[in-house]
């Protein structure tokens, strides 16, 4: 198309491309991409494009159900990876590409009919193109998160992350649907996990690594993030300790500055996402990630402390045995009341089991300052509360029904929970009392439970050494030495 159309159809000139070569492997184990991509910008008073995307915990949860579900079937779980994903969309606006040197004349540009990547809205389009393949396959999407699919007919469930498609079921069903997808996407083709000699025993999913045994799965967090902080912080040589922090004196010291401000951030978000597979160190890296605005040098310390607990501990494992199908998804809170020494701020924490299996955990600080441990436990309990029934949904989109329970260790959350009103709490907003209802109404049941045996704990402060593998047990996690077969390295 001529450059002039651009201009009179967008009021813009064509938007410029570039090619991006990347090696998602390692040295020893290379994965060579090239991809031309576009360079589309948000411009202001241009709304954002919105794509689901499903919750990690869904992934999670089909290896448990996998594991949970052996006893009526043969369960299998087929990992699919689309090429190309976005040039199989259609794109419904006018979309102008400048296109590398030598492709078109001079004074000419491409007009795009399919999603290319860069463009705002690729992976938009890319959510409808697969939706509409999978619903004319007879799936249907879930209602609280769309890129979650149950086939009532042949007993599949999927959960779609981008160009990455996870699905359990039996074999046969495995391969009619992959033999749908390949009539209309090339595939990069992952295998079948399960019991049988020709099935694969290792897989690599959204850079996680999974591996199937006799009795167990296992599902780790990819290796890179530890290497990388190691190096970074040059501790490959340094003693391991056996917490990954401990409580400081509040005279944190100098701020940081300049390139080690630039590179405390930088390590402390690593931190970050690594804890969503690590619950040993949730707690700490929440704590590195509240001093991200105005770091100090013991928060530094801090960082280079968690680091040398991953230099004796660099795997952790999420284990899931055979067990017998759970009825219940039972979410364990925990708070610690007033654990901040400066705010006076307490800090949630929260385990999600189904049966024996760690689904979801997580650790953060109340934006609200409870004023006794009860109410702390109370405000730990609602977000508690909510990412169970979230999970429930998810469980549902998945075409699975689980009863819900909210354990906690704190008899006063739990009354405060199961009364309508604010009783003597009279200053706490009415917006956090909408958790009784759902309770009123039986969505979920509370449970108490003693403190020994609330996994939550691992998220709530600085615990020592015995508490923490006391804990790591309690959860079905087990720390381990021998790499994956599949582990890349920096």
């Amino acid at each position: 198309m001529p450059i002039q159309e651009a201009w009179d159809v967008t009021g813009r000139g064509p938007i410029s491309s570039r090619w991006i070569d990347l090696d998602k492997g390692d040295m020893n184990k290379p994965n060579y991409r090239s991809r031309l991509v576009i360079q589309e910008v948000r411009h202001s008073g241009i709304d954002a494009i919105f794509a689901a995307t499903p919750p990690l915990e869904s992934l999670r949860f089909l290896l448990s159900l996998q594991r949970s579900l052996s006893s009526k079937k043969k369960y299998k779980i087929m990992f699919v990876d689309i090429r190309r994903a976005h040039w199989t969309a259609k794109i419904h606006r006018s979309v102008y590409v400048r296109l590398p040197p030598g492709v078109l004349p001079e004074g000419y540009c491409g007009r795009l009919n399919k999603a290319m990547y860069g463009c705002r809205d690729a992976a938009s389009c890319w959510e409808a193109e697969i939706t509409d393949c999978l619903t004319s396959c007879g799936f249907v999407p879930g209602l609280g998160s769309p890129v979650l699919f149950v086939h009532p007919g042949r007993d599949l469930r999927v959960s779609i992350h981008g160009d990455d498609l996870t699905t359990l079921g039996v074999e046969s069903d495995l391969l009619w649907f992959k033999a749908k997808l390949e009539e209309r996407y090339e595939l990069k083709f992952g295998g079948l996990m399960g019991p049988d000699v020709h099935d694969v025993k290792n897989a690599m999913i959204l850079n996680r690594l999974v591996h199937y045994d006799d009795d167990e799965t296992t599902y780790e967090a990819d290796p890179r993030h530890v290497q990388i902080l190691i190096r970074a912080l040059n501790l490959e040589q340094a003693k391991a300790v056996s917490t990954p922090g401990v409580s400081r004196n509040p005279d944190r010291g100098p701020e940081l500055s300049g390139e080690q401000l630039k590179h405390y951030r930088s390590l402390c978000m690593r931190c970050n996402y690594l804890a969503l597979d690590r619950p040993d160190i949730s707690y700490s890296a929440k704590e590195l990630a509240r001093a991200m605005s105005k770091p100090c040098s013991a928060d530094w310390e801090s960082l280079k402390r968690l680091t040398r607990y991953l230099v004796g501990n660099p795997r952790l494992l999420w284990v899931y045995k055979t067990q017998l199908e759970p009825v219940e998804l039972v979410m364990y809170s925990d708070s610690d009341d007033g654990g901040c020494a400066t705010t006076r701020k307490s800090t949630s924490a929260g385990a999600l089991m189904h049966g024996s299996h760690l689904i979801k955990f997580y650790s953060g600080t109340q934006h609200t300052i409870a004023l006794s441990s009860g109410e702390s436990e109370y405000y730990a309990g609602l977000r508690a509360g909510s990412t169970l029934l979230g999970c429930v949904s998810m469980a549902k989109d998945l075409g699975v029904d689980r009863m819900a329970v909210l354990a906690f260790d704190s008899s006063a959350a739990k009354a405060m929970l199961t009364r309508k009103g604010f009783g003597r709490a009279k200053h706490i907003h009415r917006s956090y009392l909408w958790l009784q209802q759902r309770v009123q109404e039986n969505e979920l049941t509370l449970r108490k439970v003693g403190t020994k045996v609330n996994g939550a704990d691992l998220g709530t402060k600085y615990l020592d050494g015995y508490r923490i593998a006391e804990l790591i047990s309690l959860l079905s996690l087990v720390i381990a030495a021998k790499e994956h077969d599949l582990a890349l390295h920096v």
